[in-house]
Protein backbone atom coordinates (compact mmCIF):
# COMPACT_ATOMS: atom_id res chain seq x y z
CA UNK A 1 0.00 0.00 0.00
CA UNK A 2 1.50 3.35 -1.01
CA UNK A 3 1.80 6.37 1.24
CA UNK A 4 -0.94 8.12 -0.69
CA UNK A 5 -3.28 5.14 -0.18
CA UNK A 6 -2.52 5.16 3.56
CA UNK A 7 -3.16 8.90 3.72
CA UNK A 8 -6.50 8.61 1.93
CA UNK A 9 -7.49 5.66 4.16
CA UNK A 10 -6.70 7.68 7.28
CA UNK A 11 -8.66 10.68 5.96
CA UNK A 12 -11.65 8.43 5.22
CA UNK A 13 -11.38 6.90 8.69
CA UNK A 14 -11.27 10.37 10.28
CA UNK A 15 -14.36 11.40 8.35
CA UNK A 16 -16.17 8.25 9.51
CA UNK A 17 -15.21 9.02 13.11
CA UNK A 18 -16.46 12.60 12.76
CA UNK A 19 -19.73 11.39 11.22
CA UNK A 20 -20.17 8.85 14.01
CA UNK A 21 -19.41 11.53 16.58
CA UNK A 22 -22.01 13.88 15.08
CA UNK A 23 -24.55 11.06 14.99
CA UNK A 24 -23.71 10.22 18.57
CA UNK A 25 -24.03 13.87 19.61
CA UNK A 26 -27.40 14.13 17.84
CA UNK A 27 -28.63 10.96 19.48
CA UNK A 28 -27.29 12.06 22.82
CA UNK A 29 -29.01 15.42 22.39
CA UNK A 30 -32.31 13.68 21.75
CA UNK A 31 -31.89 11.45 24.80
CA UNK A 32 -30.75 14.34 26.94
CA UNK A 33 -33.76 16.46 26.11
CA UNK A 34 -35.89 14.00 28.07
CA UNK A 35 -33.60 13.75 31.09
CA UNK A 36 -33.25 16.07 33.95
CA UNK A 37 -30.84 19.00 33.75
CA UNK A 38 -28.22 17.26 35.92
CA UNK A 39 -27.99 14.21 33.67
CA UNK A 40 -27.89 16.37 30.54
CA UNK A 41 -24.67 18.08 31.62
CA UNK A 42 -22.99 14.78 32.57
CA UNK A 43 -23.89 13.06 29.29
CA UNK A 44 -22.95 16.15 27.25
CA UNK A 45 -19.55 16.33 28.98
CA UNK A 46 -18.97 12.63 28.37
CA UNK A 47 -19.99 12.97 24.72
CA UNK A 48 -17.62 15.91 24.32
CA UNK A 49 -14.80 13.84 25.86
CA UNK A 50 -15.48 10.97 23.48
CA UNK A 51 -15.67 13.33 20.51
CA UNK A 52 -12.48 15.14 21.61
CA UNK A 53 -10.61 11.85 21.97
CA UNK A 54 -11.84 10.61 18.58
CA UNK A 55 -10.85 13.89 16.96
CA UNK A 56 -7.44 13.75 18.63
CA UNK A 57 -6.84 10.19 17.34
CA UNK A 58 -7.92 11.19 13.85
CA UNK A 59 -5.62 14.21 13.97
CA UNK A 60 -2.69 12.05 15.12
CA UNK A 61 -3.40 9.59 12.29
CA UNK A 62 -3.41 12.41 9.76
CA UNK A 63 -0.15 13.77 11.17
CA UNK A 64 1.45 10.30 10.91
CA UNK A 65 0.25 9.95 7.33
CA UNK A 66 1.62 13.41 6.57
CA UNK A 67 5.04 12.44 8.00
CA UNK A 68 5.07 9.27 5.89
CA UNK A 69 4.23 11.26 2.76
CA UNK A 70 7.05 13.71 3.58
CA UNK A 71 9.46 10.80 4.03
CA UNK A 72 8.36 9.28 0.73
CA UNK A 73 8.79 12.64 -0.98
CA UNK A 74 12.34 12.97 0.40
CA UNK A 75 13.19 9.47 -0.80
CA UNK A 76 11.77 10.22 -4.22
CA UNK A 77 13.80 13.44 -4.47
CA UNK A 78 16.94 11.59 -3.37
CA UNK A 79 16.30 8.90 -6.00
CA UNK A 80 15.97 11.57 -8.69
CA UNK A 81 19.18 13.26 -7.58
CA UNK A 82 21.10 9.97 -7.60
CA UNK A 83 19.64 9.06 -11.01
CA UNK A 84 20.52 12.43 -12.51
CA UNK A 85 24.01 12.26 -11.00
CA UNK A 86 24.55 8.80 -12.47
CA UNK A 87 23.31 10.00 -15.85
CA UNK A 88 25.71 12.95 -15.70
CA UNK A 89 28.65 10.67 -14.85
CA UNK A 90 27.82 8.25 -17.69
CA UNK A 91 27.44 11.16 -20.12
CA UNK A 92 30.80 12.58 -19.02
CA UNK A 93 32.49 9.20 -19.46
CA UNK A 94 31.01 8.83 -22.96
CA UNK A 95 32.14 12.33 -23.94
CA UNK A 96 35.66 11.67 -22.67
CA UNK A 97 35.76 8.32 -24.49
CA UNK A 98 34.63 10.03 -27.70
CA UNK A 99 37.29 12.75 -27.35
CA UNK A 100 39.97 10.16 -26.58
CA UNK A 101 39.02 7.96 -29.52
CA UNK A 102 39.07 10.97 -31.86
CA UNK A 103 42.55 11.92 -30.65
CA UNK A 104 43.70 8.32 -31.06
CA UNK A 105 42.23 8.11 -34.56
CA UNK A 106 43.89 11.40 -35.57
CA UNK A 107 47.21 10.04 -34.31
CA UNK A 108 46.62 6.79 -36.20
CA UNK A 109 45.73 8.79 -39.31
CA UNK A 110 49.07 10.61 -39.10
CA UNK A 111 50.83 7.24 -38.66
CA UNK A 112 48.96 5.88 -41.66
CA UNK A 113 49.99 8.89 -43.76
CA UNK A 114 53.62 8.33 -42.70
CA UNK A 115 53.40 4.66 -43.67
CA UNK A 116 51.93 5.58 -47.07
CA UNK A 117 54.87 7.92 -47.68
CA UNK A 118 57.34 5.19 -46.64
CA UNK A 119 55.62 2.62 -48.90
CA UNK A 120 55.81 5.07 -51.81
CA UNK A 121 59.53 5.61 -51.10
CA UNK A 122 60.16 1.86 -50.90
CA UNK A 123 58.30 1.28 -54.18
CA UNK A 124 60.39 3.97 -55.83
CA UNK A 125 63.54 2.26 -54.49
CA UNK A 126 62.25 -1.11 -55.75
CA UNK A 127 61.53 0.35 -59.19
CA UNK A 128 65.03 1.87 -59.26
CA UNK A 129 66.60 -1.45 -58.27
CA UNK A 130 64.59 -3.32 -60.94
CA UNK A 131 65.72 -0.87 -63.59
CA UNK A 132 69.37 -1.20 -62.51
CA UNK A 133 69.23 -5.02 -62.29
CA UNK A 134 66.95 -5.46 -65.32
CA UNK A 135 64.52 -7.35 -63.01
CA UNK A 136 66.93 -10.27 -62.61
CA UNK A 137 66.34 -12.39 -59.50
CA UNK A 138 68.90 -14.39 -57.57
CA UNK A 139 67.73 -17.71 -56.18
CA UNK A 140 69.15 -20.38 -53.92
CA UNK A 141 67.83 -23.90 -54.46
CA UNK A 142 67.20 -26.52 -51.80
CA UNK A 143 70.35 -28.45 -52.79
CA UNK A 144 72.47 -25.35 -52.09
CA UNK A 145 73.06 -24.41 -55.72
CA UNK A 146 72.38 -20.87 -56.84
CA UNK A 147 70.97 -19.40 -60.02
CA UNK A 148 69.69 -16.33 -61.80
CA UNK A 149 66.02 -16.10 -62.84
CA UNK A 150 65.43 -14.07 -65.97
CA UNK A 151 62.31 -11.93 -66.43
CA UNK A 152 59.57 -13.28 -68.70
CA UNK A 153 60.34 -12.82 -72.36
CA UNK A 154 64.13 -12.54 -71.84
CA UNK A 155 66.34 -15.24 -73.45
CA UNK A 156 69.97 -16.24 -73.07
CA UNK A 157 71.80 -15.14 -76.22
CA UNK A 158 75.19 -16.64 -75.45
CA UNK A 159 77.67 -17.34 -72.66
CA UNK A 160 81.31 -16.45 -72.51
CA UNK A 161 84.13 -15.03 -70.41
CA UNK A 162 84.96 -11.42 -69.69
CA UNK A 163 88.52 -10.00 -69.79
CA UNK A 164 89.24 -10.77 -66.11
CA UNK A 165 88.24 -14.43 -66.59
CA UNK A 166 84.81 -14.43 -65.02
CA UNK A 167 81.92 -16.21 -66.79
CA UNK A 168 79.23 -14.04 -68.35
CA UNK A 169 75.75 -14.58 -69.81
CA UNK A 170 74.48 -12.31 -72.55
CA UNK A 171 70.68 -11.87 -72.57
CA UNK A 172 68.22 -10.39 -75.06
CA UNK A 173 64.73 -9.16 -74.44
Amino acid sequence: MTYEDKLFALIAHAEEIQTAARNFETAAGTVLSGLQEVFKDVVRDEARTIITNATKRASEGLQEASREVQTATKLLRRTWVVGLGSLAVVTLVLILAFIGSNALLKGRGADLDELKVKVAQERATLDELRSKTWSLELMKYDDGSRGIILPKGVRIDRTGDVKDGRAAVVIRP
